[in-house]
């Protein structure tokens, strides 16, 4: 029995939220859109986050890191606008 073992209670760490690099990202969106190259898509990407569509670390460049949460959501918006283009 845990709870005897630990009187205080037991402290569960949540795991830390694994970012996206723009790259990872990019190569993500490459499978929602069609037609996009790889630097197309990275471009996207950090235009997105430049505008704040996207959740990042705050930093620029290399150092820059995507919310894989918002990333995802803003990765459906783009897959449904890229869809109805062909409806």
């Amino acid at each position: 029995d845990l709870l005897r073992a630990f009187p205080g209670g037991i402290l569960i760490e949540s795991k830390p939220i694994e970012w996206l690099r723009v790259t990872d990202a990019g190569r993500l969106l490459l499978s929602d859109v069609s037609g996009l190259t790889l630097p197309q898509a990275k471009a996207r990407v950090t235009k997105a986050a430049n505008e704040g569509k996207i959740s990042t670390n705050g930093k620029t460049g290399h150092a820059r890191r995507i919310d894989p949460d918002s990333f995802s959501t803003w990765r459906l918006e783009q897959r449904e606008k890229d869809l109805a283009a062909y409806d």
